[in-house]
């Protein structure tokens, strides 16, 4: 018996013997085409951490191949491509071939970028009472500065008045999304008087997180 099903069907087959019947199922797949979109255009994680692309398929009986940068990924062969451990080798540009018997279809672009944790640091300006804090951190998107005392700041470079000569702890904290790093030191005001002008001294901080 030849059938041309125009869509997926199942048959139903009677074979009879000696006035015994039986009846078996046949389900016929006739592939449909295929519609295939990546699920964001760009994806962002952090370095170390685990990163998961993924598409949107329809169709029947769907096969997947991801690509990274035009080149095959061996053993990517699901609807999600999931990175363990992910390093700066890893950012690129990723596709996800989409295929039956009939047909085949490429996702779109989409592109993994990486985040490195922060690293904490800063220099300081010494003139009188008052610090000026040169921040040296980087991957930081924000900051928080506390100064012995109870004194605080979110700017990236304050200037910051100390009350009297003394030794003052200081300590940065910088965040961003993939974490955050801390950065201290003490600052030597000791023996200066407010009303005579010190030169100015850079001093490097030697504490990097």
């Amino acid at each position: 018996v030849e059938v041309d099903p125009a869509s997926s069907r199942s048959y139903f087959v009677t074979a009879t013997s000696n006035g015994c019947s039986s009846v078996a199922e046949i389900p016929i797949i006739v592939p449909t085409n295929i519609s295939v979109q990546a699920n964001e255009d760009v994806v962002e994680g952090c370095e170390g951490g685990i990163v998961t692309l993924s598409i949107s398929a329809n169709g029947e009986a769907l096969e997947y191949q991801w690509y990274k940068d035009g080149e095959i990924i061996d053993g990517a062969v699901d609807y999600g491509y999931s990175i363990a451990d992910a390093n700066e080798s890893h950012n690129g540009d990723y596709t996800c071939v989409v295929s039956n018997r009939c047909y085949s279809e490429e996702s779109s672009v989409i592109s993994l970028q990486l985040i490195s944790s922060p690293e904490a640091g800063f220099l300081y300006v010494i003139n009188g009472l008052e610090v000026e804090f040169l921040n040296s951190s980087e991957n930081a998107d924000s900051y928080l500065w506390q100064f012995q005392g109870g004194g605080t700041s979110t700017q990236t470079d304050p200037v910051y008045t100390f009350p009297a000569p003394d030794v003052y702890f200081v300590r940065l904290t910088a965040y961003n999304n993939c974490g955050d790093s801390e950065a201290d030191d003490y600052i030597d005001l000791t023996g200066i008087n407010d009303e005579v002008y010190q030169a100015i001294l850079l001093h490097p901080n030697p504490n990097n997180g």
